[in-house]
């Protein structure tokens, strides 16, 4: 379900140097370096590449900052996204990279305006993984998620994830996880949680060994919209570093969330808990899968549509609509069984 980033044929003249650029990952910020010198063809395209990115201390507990334009700032999940924003601003980095979740609400890329949206990297596994603690036994996997034993406590962080399981297996327990992916793995071993749940791209990010990672079927446990993209940030104005960083981008990413975030605009408003996720199919083709949690409760529906990938926006609008036309087929708790103990 990935997209893999080919280099083009000819590159833009007068390439600018790119004094700083900043992300939270070490790992995700030295594949870029090197990427950005192979398409570049220069060894100090970028001079430095700042990770661990900390905000400073006037940067509220929501990523907000006191600036005038202030539409964005519900957007900024985390104190870094809105610092990495003040620093782009300020002119002290070029750009910035961050998780797509991070800049987005109910399907729209909320941003100040003298920031724009750069460029889409190829999107990483996006699928979600149940993470065992290191005390529980191995399970089995039956059809689409794995079998866990009746009552199993699931330590989550996530209402879509939770509100999904919770309607699959009502046997299980959950119990809130705060923190970062990094932070709940290291709290899973220290309560009675059976489980976690984190993106498989998370999980690879921060090298955690596989024998206890067991994927879930993305169109029945569907993950959230934009997850697995890494989206980069620059200042509008800034015309020589935007036609760089338009070589990282992806046709594949941008079509994806083009029509995730066309069913979130249709569907989230209304309160509806809503989950959406697409991938290119062979023949130019994209399919995207839904799933919408109504807020007055009821039976969850889920559908799954294919399109062009040329008409993805028109993918996720119709998806919507036959989501809102109960044509979508209701989760049943038949389709994964539930644990035998």
């Amino acid at each position: 379900m990935s997209a893999v980033l080919h280099a083009p044929t000819h590159l833009p003249a007068a390439l600018p140097k790119l004094r700083a650029a900043a992300c939270r990952r070490a790992g995700t910020a030295e594949q870029l370096r090197a990427r950005l010198r192979r398409l570049a063809g220069s060894p100090d395209v970028l001079q430095s590449f700042a990770t661990d990115w900390h905000a400073p201390r006037e940067v509220g507990p929501r990523g907000t900052a006191p600036w005038e334009d202030t539409s964005w700032e519900d957007a900024a999940s985390t104190p870094s996204t809105g610092a990495l924003h003040a620093a782009l601003r300020e002119g002290r980095l070029d750009f910035a990279v961050h998780r797509l979740r991070d800049l987005s609400q109910r399907g729209r890329i909320l941003l100040p305006e003298d920031l724009t949206l750069a460029a889409l990297l190829p999107r990483e596994d996006a699928r979600d993984a149940l993470v065992l603690a290191p005390n529980t036994p191995p399970v089995f996997r039956r059809v689409a998620i794995p079998e866990l034993p009746i009552g199993a406590c699931l330590g989550l962080s996530d209402r879509l994830r939770e509100a999904q399981l919770r309607h699959l297996r009502p046997d299980l327990r959950f119990r809130a996880l705060p923190g970062d992916a990094a932070a709940r793995l290291r709290a899973l071993g220290n309560g009675d949680q059976t489980a976690t749940v984190l993106s498989v791209a998370a999980l690879r990010r921060l090298d955690h060994p596989g024998r206890s990672v067991l994927p879930l079927d993305p169109e029945l446990v569907v993950p959230a919209a934009g997850q697995g993209i890494l989206a980069v940030t620059a200042r509008a104005a800034d015309a020589a570093t935007r036609r760089l960083l338009r070589l990282l981008d992806s046709a594949d990413s941008r079509a994806a969330w083009a029509a995730e975030g066309a069913l979130l605009r249709a569907l989230g408003d209304a309160g509806a808990v809503v989950a959406a996720h697409a991938w290119p199919l062979p023949g130019g083709l994209l399919r995207l899968a839904g799933l919408v949690l109504p807020p007055e409760g009821g039976e969850p529906r889920r559908a799954t549509l294919s399109a062009p990938i040329g008409e993805a926006a028109a993918l996720g609008t119709r998806l919507a609509e036959a989501l809102r036309r109960d044509e979508a087929a209701p989760v049943t708790r038949d389709t994964v069984g539930v644990g035998q103990g």
